[in-house]
């Protein structure tokens, strides 16, 4: 898991942990981030990937401690998963599809999967279509999508 990975991983377990309470994100962050001006924002923005606004390490522990879990809490929360993932491999999300992602290694851009059954998907126009359940993406819109995440590694 490279540094970019952990901090998402750490951005969603948080958010799970808000979520799995019954908490709403944004009264969270204005308690958790009262020196902020505008917490609900950053957090709405920390978790979309369309931004690329980062978490901080300030942030981080303000809103763990917040709900009651320690930064090594936290930590063995993320690795946990990391591990279990490691066995398997892992399936990640970008756009409207899935793509296989070996630990340690770049994903894998040439198989788009349907998120639904894992199926490869194919192209049929404008939308990449999963021949098993019928699931359809837009082209266009999960081609950008792919396009950032590959910036993201420094991949053309």
């Amino acid at each position: 898991m490279d540094n970019l990975d952990f901090e998402r991983a750490m951005v969603a377990t948080l958010a799970e942990i808000i979520e799995s309470r019954g908490l709403k994100h944004d009264p969270t962050a204005q308690k958790a981030w009262p020196y902020k001006k505008a917490a609900g924002r950053t957090w709405q923005a920390v978790r979309s990937e369309q931004t690329g606004q980062k978490l901080t390490i300030r942030d981080a522990y303000a809103l763990a401690q917040f709900l009651g879990v320690s930064m090594s809490q936290l930590c063995a929360m993320i690795e946990s998963r990391e591990l279990q993932m490691q066995v398997a491999g892992k399936f990640k999300k970008i756009g409207g599809c899935v793509v296989f992602q070996k630990s340690g290694q770049l994903p894998n851009y040439e198989t788009l999967l349907c998120p639904e059954c894992n199926e490869a998907l194919t192209v049929n126009g404008d939308a990449y279509v999963c021949a098993h359940c019928k699931y359809s993406t837009n082209k266009h819109q999960t081609d950008e999508a792919i396009a950032r995440d590959k910036a993201r590694y420094g991949i053309q």
